[in-house]
């Protein structure tokens, strides 16, 4: 409470008291999120983030020193640059990859270095399946002549990865020649 009470603006401390370490992505109206999980497709597992110290590009510049962020994620994925370093400004660049796995989640985070390491941390991101790359049909039963004999047949659809496409992923495909289409699901 003294810091507030002293009037005394140039006191060093006020200068510290009021930085913090933010952390977001550097991609503006994104859509595909909630509160607690930000989306990428297997197509486009890359999320560029970016931190900052609060505050600190304001400081006066003789009293500023390099400071540098280690970014870390905890569960799958990796960071590049794996740390990063700024004197002027007090903003960190760095690029998530997930891996192109359905499903794979990790949390970013980013720590400030220095005798008390300060720590931000950012929602889960989580791999949707990628767009249709593949199908394989599987037949069960024979086609015959005049009506008689069915045939069923199972259409897998996966992205170009090898993961299963998302329920509700529209697949088109057709029947040449002289065939009906009893039921699909």
């Amino acid at each position: 409470m003294r810091l507030y009470t002293n009037q005394d603006a140039g006191n060093i401390l006020w200068e510290w008291a009021f930085e913090a370490l933010a952390l977001d992505t550097r991609i503006a109206g994104y859509d595909n999120q909630t509160e607690e999980t930000w989306y990428v497709t297997a197509d486009d597992p890359t999320v560029p983030f970016q931190s900052m110290i609060v505050g600190y590009a304001g400081r006066d510049a003789s009293t500023k020193t390099p400071q540098t962020v280690k970014w870390e994620v905890k569960g799958l994925g990796s960071m590049s640059p794996a740390s990063s370093t700024d004197k002027d400004l007090g903003v960190f660049a760095s690029d998530l990859t997930m891996p192109t796995v359905a499903g794979a989640k990790g949390v970013v985070q980013a720590i400030l270095q220095g005798d008390s390491p300060t720590a931000a941390k950012f929602k889960t991101v989580e791999v949707l399946p990628g767009k249709p790359g593949a199908m394989t049909l599987d037949q069960v039963g024979e086609p015959s002549a005049l009506g008689v004999g069915q045939m069923a047949v199972t259409v897998t659809v996966k992205d170009n990865f090898g993961n299963l496409v998302a329920d509700g992923t529209s697949v088109d495909f057709s029947l040449e020649g002289d065939a009906l289409l009893a039921s699909y699901d």
